[in-house]
């Protein structure tokens, strides 16, 4: 019972955090709706929907008393306060005292992500791209474009247009700045958005058949790696889908030490998929472990998931610490 109090007060609070989000950074009507699609399964949904319809004059309420129209106009810890304070008149008394902590780390993600959020070039190019990643896509297909390398920024997580071929990977320095990033692309509008894979807080696996990856992890030397991140996830194998070829992706967290290499197993058999470990690692700047001197492209299974799932979307660009389970 206490956890799924838990579970509900944390769904809760991510769902605010990005109403709260997008209520202080679009201009014109706040895209509630879309909101709710983020997390459209979550049982905080209907607890939350009445709470909706208080962020918006709340928050403007808060940014009149001084003297703003946005939080981007004011200093962070201003920022913060207001945001503080809207969560916890909003959210405090309809959660757990175990959820307040979740409130706090909510807050500061919230400030954090204003910059970019409210970068008038974030919400138009995430729309593009939830719309055009609804559409059926080869499951090794790879994200591309101004829109996606804009995305992908948005949450702190470094691009890059990147190109096939030995010791060439990104054309220019990775960045997430959006500024940057748009000019970046600009120059090469439908280029591969790239990113280090040897030193990302994540490695990726994807695979276009999920019995495949079954089948092959259990016994294929090359994914021996693959099957330790599982097991130090503590999670089990995907399910059987069923049927061959259900693409599927998996992202777990690096960990300090960490010396995994990438891998890319190709099965010329026409009833067996293939598989692709995105990974790496760097030891005093230098790469290891990852073709194209450590530079991957980003799948368009991951864009996918970002677009989503935001909490997910955060995931790319925190710190390496200590271990998370699998997404």
């Amino acid at each position: 019972m206490l956890r799924s109090i838990r579970r509900r007060a944390l769904l809760l609070v991510l769902d605010l955090e990005y109403v709260i989000l997008l209520s202080v950074v679009c201009r014109g009507p706040t895209p509630f709706a879309e909101v709710i699609m983020f997390n459209r399964d979550h049982p905080a949904d209907e607890a939350g929907a009445p709470l909706y319809e208080n962020v918006v004059p709340r928050v403007e309420a808060l940014l009149a008393e001084y003297g703003a129209s946005h939080p981007s106009e004011l200093p962070h810890e201003v920022a913060a306060k207001i945001l503080h304070s809207v969560l916890l008149k909003i959210v405090g008394p309809n959660c757990p005292t175990a959820a307040l902590r979740l409130l706090i780390r909510a807050v500061r993600r919230c400030v954090r992500d204003i910059s970019s959020f409210g970068h008038p070039a974030f919400f138009p190019a995430w729309e593009r791209v939830r719309l055009s990643t609804r559409a059926p896509a080869n499951a090794f297909a790879m994200a591309t474009g101004p829109d996606a390398a804009v995305v992908l920024a948005g949450y702190g997580f470094p691009v890059a247009p990147f190109e096939f071929g030995v010791g060439v990977g990104v054309l220019v320095e990775p960045s997430n700045d959006i500024d940057e990033v748009l000019a970046i692309f600009s120059r090469w509008t439908h280029a591969i958005v790239g990113y280090r894979s040897c030193d990302a807080p994540f490695y990726v696996l994807v695979t276009d058949c999920v019995r495949t990856l079954r089948e092959r992890i259990l016994s294929r030397p090359e994914l021996s790696e693959a099957k330790m991140l599982f097991e130090r996830s503590g999670r089990p194998l995907p399910s059987d889908p069923g049927q061959s070829f259900v693409p599927g992706i998996a992202v777990m967290a690096r960990q300090p030490g960490d010396r995994i290499s990438s891998v890319g197993l190709h099965d010329p058999n026409p009833q067996a998929g293939s598989i692709a470990l995105h990974a790496g690692w760097q030891i005093d700047g230098k790469s290891y472990g990852a073709p194209d001197d450590g530079y991957s492209p980003v799948p368009l299974q991951l864009l996918r998931a970002v677009v989503d799932d935001p909490t997910f979307g955060h995931a790319l660009s925190r710190p390496i610490t200590a271990p998370s389970p699998i997404h």
